[in-house]
């Protein structure tokens, strides 16, 4: 029992830091250059990334890329801009 709880927690983490690396990797795309979007489901994708980019970018104070972030959900999406926490939820 205790080997499972062991697994599921560094199974967690090992997400957790992937999902991190992953937000900062694509921050820097962004910046580098800008939202690209070649089609409908590349765009549905970009968008659930960027909220949970969002989310993560708020709970690490990061509020420079919160801003950078929030302007390319502003520019590009219609939809609900709202921050995603589900990561946490991993």
């Amino acid at each position: 029992m205790e080997n499972e709880n062991i697994n599921q927690f560094e199974e967690v983490t090992d997400f957790i830091t992937t999902f991190k690396t992953w937000c900062h990797e694509g921050y820097s795309l962004l910046e580098a250059d800008g939202l690209v979007i070649t089609n409908d489901e590349e765009k549905e994708s970009a968008y659930l990334a960027l909220r949970r980019m969002l989310g993560l970018f708020i709970d690490e104070e990061e509020y420079e890329k919160c801003q950078v972030v929030k302007r390319v959900l502003d520019e590009n999406f219609e939809e609900d801009k709202s921050p995603l926490f589900d990561y946490k939820e991993a």
